[in-house]
């Protein structure tokens, strides 16, 4: 029997935008083994959402950005996992990407063509959220 998880784990993460890319990577590990997601993961113990954010983009990408708003809370329930997840605006990428740490592959992905991959929970809905940032 699985243990199930006794309370929700709260993570972060960046959705980064280069014009009418998003930045999305491979996740190379569970849960969500082999969809694409944002860059990030769990939040540590005294590390804010936006910390963890940052900190998860350079770990699993290899570069930074710069971080704007909280695009929203959003929640991944599965059986025997819930993640609260906190994800936020980026834009302007430095250095070159590339897939590190538990990501196995990393990419710029066209706004329009999202669909065409398999998707972790949430991502085109904050994809689509994200549209209004684009301008301020």
């Amino acid at each position: 029997m699985i243990p199930v998880q006794q309370l929700p784990i709260l993570a972060a993460s960046a959705c980064v935008r280069r014009g009418n890319e998003v930045l999305l990577v491979q996740r190379g590990k569970p849960p969500g083994l082999g969809k694409w997601a944002f860059p990030g993961g769990k939040v540590r113990f005294g590390e804010t959402t936006v910390v963890a954010a940052l900190r998860e983009l350079t770990e699993e990408c290899g570069i930074s950005a710069h971080i704007g708003q909280m695009i929203g809370l959003y929640e991944v329930i599965h059986a025997d996992v819930h993640f609260a997840i906190a994800c936020y605006f980026a834009s302007d990428p430095r250095c070159d990407l590339h897939a590190a740490s538990d990501a196995a592959d990393a990419r710029w992905v066209n706004v329009n063509g999202i669909g065409a991959l398999p998707l972790a929970s949430n991502i085109a809905a904050v994809v689509t959220a994200s549209d209004r940032f684009m301008t301020l």
